[in-house]
Parts: C-alpha cells; structure tokens; sequence
C-alpha cells in the first residue's frame, strides 16, 4: 500500500498563514454566503471582496429580482406615476417618503425588480412575531415609547405610512396584502408588487374586488402610532401628512396625467403588449382628459 506524504507544515508557518488570513480578513466563500442571515451592507461587503473590480470607483452592487408571467408593463407604470408623486411631494417640501426601488421591463410578462435589502414582508415578520404585536417588535428594536430611535423610526414608519396611503387611494392601487408591504430596517413601510392599479383588480371585471378600502390601514397600525391616545402627537401627525400628500398631488396632477396621457396613446398604438400598460377601460378612452394644473 502506498500513500501520499502528509506534509505537516511548522508552528511557524502556520502561525504567519494565519496571521496574513486574518489581516486579509478572508470572507467565506460566496457559494457559502448565507444572504438571509447578513445585512444587506455585510453583504455588499463580502462581494467587494471577492470582486476583482472592487477597489474600482463606482463600483456598486445591487439585488435584482428577476420576474416572468408578471404584469411588468403595469410594473413600469406604476414607478413612473410614484416617481412623478415623490416629485409633487418634494416640489411641497412635504415629508411623505415613497421608496423609489428600480423596475426595467424587457417585455409584457418580463423583466427585473431591484430588492428591497434588509425589509421582510409584514406577513413574514408576523410569522417571526407569532403572537407578539408590531408595537412589541417596535420597543424590541427601537426601545420603549419616548426614546429617540423609537420616535425617529416612528416617524419614518408614519410618514411612509401616509405618503402609501395618498397614493394607493388616488390611483385606486389593489392587492394590498401583507406579502406586499415590507417593513424596512429603518421603520419605514415600503410597498411592491403593484400589478393591479387604476380600477383593475385581482378578481377583474366579473368578480367584485374585495378591497373595498381606498387604501390599507389596519388597527395594529394605527396601535403602533397612537400607543393607545387617541390623540397621540404621531397619530395627528399621520392625518396632517395624509391632507398634505393629497394637496400636493392635486397641485401637481399634470405630472401624473402626462404619464396617463403617454400611455394610454401609446397602449392605443401599440397592440397588445402596450395595452398591458392599462386596463382595457382606459385604453378605449377617445381622447385623454387634460386638465390645467
């Protein structure tokens, strides 16, 4: 029998590998990462690493959800009207605060999503919650009522909460459950998934849509903000950014209805995959409505 010789290397060499492992401070290797245990920042970190055109200036790493069999027309139009009233509410100086995540369409039914990094699902952090409230995960990750990281994410979540709210009501956005709404790290919420919009619903035209609602906003929300006063600072606050948001958007509509006008013509020009850009019962309108700002 024979058999390969086993080098053993000495104390010293393997206490200098050692050392040069850790100064390099080696990451793990990436068909190793875990990403789901890791912020998105350790993440990032990790790849630049290993990246052999990381030290590059602009070199920049994203997360890219790539869809097919989605409403990705309707995907591309709805960040382009969010875009447009992130604007209006800027152009106020208002504080509502829409996530602006990337979306490119390749076709009808393809393309891809930018993620959300470090923003479970509600009904994900739910589940983890079992039967523990969102209040409780807010003191467990901001600390109690009062504190200063409680109240800055309290507003974050607030403000977020009202900007959604504003826009999911004027543009008629459905499928609001809770594996569409994340909760960022930071307190924000922050909505996705936006395939039925402007009177289309998931049930379409032969069946009633169940959301009934103009926009969501459940009793553990409103708990969070007003932590049982009825007249709590932060729940005032959300109904103040509420009439703030819809004002700006009325001073501003030009901006939305120039998107409307531009796809409703080009849905009308464009057969069928342009025609996924709206529901059917604003492709046949005649001539768009201009109205003057």
């Amino acid at each position: 029998l024979s058999a390969a010789p086993l080098v053993v290397p000495s104390a010293r060499w393997a206490t200098a590998a050692a050392a040069a492992a850790v100064a390099a401070r080696e990451p793990p290797p990436l068909r190793a990462l875990d990403v789901t245990a890791r912020s998105w920042a350790e993440v990032v970190d990790l790849l630049r690493h290993n990246s052999p055109y990381g030290a590059l200036p602009g070199w920049e790493a994203r997360a890219l959800l790539v869809k097919a069999d989605a409403p990705m027309l309707a995907e591309q139009l709805t960040h382009a009207l969010l875009t447009e009233a992130q604007a209006a509410f800027d152009a106020e100086r208002a504080p509502l605060s829409l996530w602006l995540y990337e979306v490119r369409a390749l076709s009808a039914s393809a393309g891809a999503i930018e993620l959300v990094p470090d923003a479970p699902s509600l009904h994900e952090l739910r589940r983890q919650l079992g039967s523990a409230s969102l209040s409780d995960h807010w003191r467990a990750a901001y600390g109690e009522r009062g504190d200063a990281a409680h109240a800055a994410a309290l507003a974050r979540f607030s403000a977020s909460l009202a900007a959604y709210a504003v826009v999911c009501y004027a543009l008629q956005i459905k499928d609001r459950h809770n594996g569409n709404i994340l909760l960022h790290a930071s307190g924000r919420l922050v909505h996705v998934d936006f395939g039925f919009l402007l009177g289309d619903t998931p049930g379409g035209a032969l069946l009633p849509s169940v959301e009934r609602a103009p926009f969501k906003l459940t009793r553990e929300w409103l708990e969070l903000l007003s932590g049982g006063d009825p007249d709590a600072p932060e729940l005032r606050r959300f109904r103040s950014l509420c009439a703030v948001g819809i004002l700006a958007l009325r001073r501003h509509a030009h901006r939305l209805l120039g998107v409307l006008d531009a796809a409703a013509a080009l849905a009308r020009r464009g057969g069928p995959a342009a025609a996924a850009l709206l529901p059917l019962s604003l492709i046949h309108i005649s001539e768009p409505t201009r109205r003057t700002p």
